[in-house]
C-alpha cells in the first residue's frame, strides 16, 4: 500500500493547541512541511526545501535547527534525490544482504566449532589417548 500520511484536521482545537503548546505545534508543522517537501518532485521540491530550511533555522527548536544544518551540509545529495530521484537504495539493499550472509556464516562456523569442541571433550573423557582438538 502506498498511502500518503496527511496531517489530521483538528477542527476547533488547532487554536487551543497552538496557544497552549506553541513549540510542539511549531514542531508538528515543521515535520509535516518537511514531509510535503519529499512528496514533491523537481525544482518545486528544491524551492520548498529552501523555504523549510529558513523556517527551521528560525524556529528556535534545537532538533530542527540541527537538522537544517545537516541538510545544508549534505545539500548536493539531497538535491539529487529531490530533483532527479537518484538513490543508493539498491546498493544499500545489496550491502545489507551481504552483511546478513556474513553474520549467518560466522554463526554457523561458531556452532560447528562448539560442536567439535564438545565432541572432542566427550571423546577425551572416554578415551584418554585423544587429547588435541580438531581445530
Amino acid at each position: 500500500m502506498d498511502r500518503q500520511r496527511r496531517p489530521r484536521a483538528l477542527p476547533g482545537r488547532d487554536t487551543r493547541i497552538q496557544e497552549d503548546n506553541a513549540p510542539i505545534y511549531r514542531a508538528y508543522l515543521l515535520e509535516e512541511q518537511l514531509r510535503a517537501v519529499f512528496q514533491n518532485v523537481g525544482v518545486q521540491a528544491s524551492n520548498m526545501l529552501d523555504h523549510w530550511l529558513a523556517w527551521a533555522s528560525r524556529s528556535r527548536l534545537e532538533p530542527f535547527v540541527k537538522l537544517a544544518r545537516s541538510i545544508r551540509a549534505n545539500r548536493a545529495a539531497i538535491d539529487a534525490v529531490l530533483v532527479r530521484r537518484l538513490s543508493n537504495a539498491r546498493l544499500e539493499a545489496g550491502n545489507r544482504s551481504n552483511v546478513t550472509h556474513r553474520f549467518v556464516r560466522r554463526a554457523f562456523v561458531a556452532l560447528l566449532t562448539n560442536l567439535w569442541v564438545t565432541f572432542d571433550r566427550e571423546a577425551a573423557g572416554r578415551d584418554h589417548r585423544v587429547q588435541r582438538s580438531l581445530f
